[in-house]
């Protein structure tokens, strides 16, 4: 029983210590593991997606902002596995681990590989300025991706 207090004082602990959305962080990474040898080792950075225990606030993310997410997870995430996997606090069943980067607009977001689990299993709905920079990052991606054909 004290084991089991223990665990979940931490849990809760660290729940609190997580940014909020739109919360400004430092975000400090190993430039040679990084998916982009340009990115800065520290960076000024925008939190989104940190839940702990708890979903902020609920609603439904459209299909193209999933897709965008999905596009983004696979090419822009850092996981080094140093810190291993981390179990969702709200539901205790899904693991993941690594982060996910998105620059756009002059921002650089970061978040839990875990936001689309968070968004598809407790129906998270991140803030509308990050969704509208992440169409942004997507029709600019798009079109780079048509150009790029049809050279």
């Amino acid at each position: 029983m004290f084991i089991q207090w223990i665990k979940k004082s931490l849990w809760r602990r660290h729940s609190e210590d997580l940014p909020q959305d739109l919360e400004r962080m430092q975000y400090h990474h190993a430039r040679e593991l990084s998916y982009d040898s340009d990115l800065p080792e520290n960076i000024d950075a925008i939190a989104i997606g940190w839940l702990g225990n708890k979903v902020p606030a609920t609603g439904i993310v459209c299909s193209d902002s999933l897709v965008a997410l999905r596009r983004l997870r696979g090419r822009c995430r850092l996981d080094t596995g140093e810190l291993g996997y981390h179990l969702c606090g709200i539901c205790r069943e899904y693991q993941d681990r690594g982060e996910i980067h998105l620059n756009v607009s002059d921002r650089h977001y970061v978040m839990p590989r875990m936001i689309l689990h968070y968004i598809e299993a407790h129906n998270y709905l991140p803030p509308s300025d990050f969704l509208d920079d992440l169409a942004r990052w997507f029709d600019e991606n798009n079109a780079q991706q048509a150009a790029s054909s049809n050279l």
